[in-house]
């Protein structure tokens, strides 16, 4: 089995099994939901806002604010972003549940969401400390980033700005290489925390020009994803929610949310179709 006939086969079990599309399409909705609760308590903060005299405001006088309007829109605001994580949490778990999807339907098993599920719960270590490692990952790139961009205003040096995105790309690239393959082999194997990543670090680099273009190709998709969003993204909806509005907003993320259900699939599958079979564990 070739890469792209674990791309292909990807596809054809998204067809054959629509209901594995479940756990991401909740996951999404889910997100999807509180988003648009978000949005709402935002308008209407705004709303209330348009209506105050900045003068007052700029003058340091609390008077001027209608705390008794602004306290509950403020609140709900508040809330949402403090629920953030337990969606956080929920969609490693959603993502968690694809691996053992994927080796039930390679080897032959039925497929059983509730089954996977547990599977997913039960490596928790695992998905939580992968997070917690992309949240360290993303907070280290974008601090680069930013080096980077400022050393380029100060010194009016477009070459600095070249090195910081060579720098970008490889670290990304790296990376992933050495996570892909983490969750795989947790869920799969049933391996600990860092028996999965010492596993993935092997085989991400042992099957290298595979691994790059997958990540690649996931990244595309990613891209095509947010510009999809950005058709109809939240900002649209800043003129006023109305019902053709969210289920406008609503397609858009169920559509998102099937293009992000290929790349769980691919990863896993490449996992059981590939590496697995040239190199077993």
């Amino acid at each position: 089995m070739n890469l792209f006939h674990v791309m292909r086969e990807s596809f054809s079990l998204l067809l054959k099994k629509p209901r594995i599309f479940i756990p991401n399409l909740f996951a999404s909705l889910l997100y999807a939901f509180v988003e648009l609760i978000m949005i709402k308590a935002f308008i209407d903060i705004i709303g209330i806002m348009s209506g105050v005299d900045p003068v007052g405001i700029i003058r340091g006088s609390l008077t001027y604010l209608p705390v008794e309007e602004l306290l509950p829109p403020l609140l709900i605001f508040g809330g949402v972003i403090l629920f953030f994580p337990v969606i956080g949490i929920i969609d490693l778990v959603t993502y968690s549940m694809y691996p053992a999807i994927v080796a039930d339907y390679h080897e032959g098993r039925s497929i059983s969401l509730r089954r996977a599920l547990k599977d997913a719960i039960s490596a928790w270590r695992i998905w939580l400390t992968l997070g917690v490692i992309f949240l360290l990952f993303a907070v280290f790139v974008l601090t680069m980033i930013g080096i980077f961009a400022v050393l380029t205003f100060l010194l009016d040096n477009p070459l600095c700005l070249f090195i910081g995105a060579v720098l970008f790309i490889s670290l990304i690239v790296l990376f992933m290489m050495a996570v892909f393959f983490v969750m795989p082999v947790g869920v799969i194997e049933k391996t600990g925390v860092l028996e999965s990543f010492r596993e993935s670090y092997r085989l991400g680099f042992r099957h290298k020009g595979e691994v790059i273009f997958l990540n690649v190709f996931v990244i595309l998709v990613i891209i095509v994803a947010f510009a999809l969003g950005s058709i109809f993204g939240t900002e649209k909806l800043g003129a006023g929610i109305t019902f053709m509005a969210i289920i406008l907003f609503l397609t858009v993320r169920i559509i998102q949310s099937l293009m992000y259900t290929y790349i769980y699939v691919v990863n896993p599958y490449f996992y059981v179709g590939v590496a697995r079979m040239k190199n077993p564990y």
